[in-house]
C-alpha cells in the first residue's frame, strides 16, 4: 500500500481553516501549475503569504499547487519548482488527486 504524502506548512495559514478556526488535515491535490513570481499579482501574494508572513523568493519559478479540503473549499499554495533534491514538477504532477496528510497544528485564535 502506498503512503499518503504529507504537504507541511510554516505555520497556521488562515487558507487552511475549516470551520473557522480548525485546521484541514487532509486534502487533495487538484492541480498542479508552473508559475513564476512576476505573474503574481499582490492581492495574490498577499493571500498565499498571510500578508507576508512567508517571504516569496524573487526570480524563482513556482508550482501552484491548488489543494481541495474536505468541505469542498478549495486553496492555493506556492512550492518552488526547484529544490535540492531537483525538479518538483513531476512529482507534483504524479499526486494529482491523491490525497495528502497536512500535519496538524495548533488551532488558530482570532481573538
Amino acid at each position: 500500500m502506498a503512503k499518503t504524502p504529507v504537504i507541511k506548512f510554516s505555520h497556521a495559514y488562515n487558507k487552511l481553516l475549516v470551520d473557522g478556526r480548525r485546521l484541514a488535515v487532509k486534502v487533495v491535490l487538484l492541480q498542479v501549475v508552473t508559475i513564476h513570481i512576476d505573474q503574481l499579482s499582490k492581492p495574490f501574494i498577499d493571500y498565499d503569504t498571510d500578508n507576508g508572513t512567508y517571504k516569496l523568493e524573487h526570480q524563482t519559478t513556482y508550482l501552484m499547487l491548488i489543494f481541495q479540503k474536505a468541505k469542498g473549499d478549495i486553496f492555493t499554495t506556492l512550492r518552488p519548482q526547484w529544490n535540492r533534491f531537483g525538479n518538483k514538477l513531476d512529482y507534483y504532477q504524479g499526486l494529482v488527486g491523491k490525497e495528502f496528510n497536512v500535519p496538524e497544528g495548533k488551532e488558530v485564535s482570532h481573538a
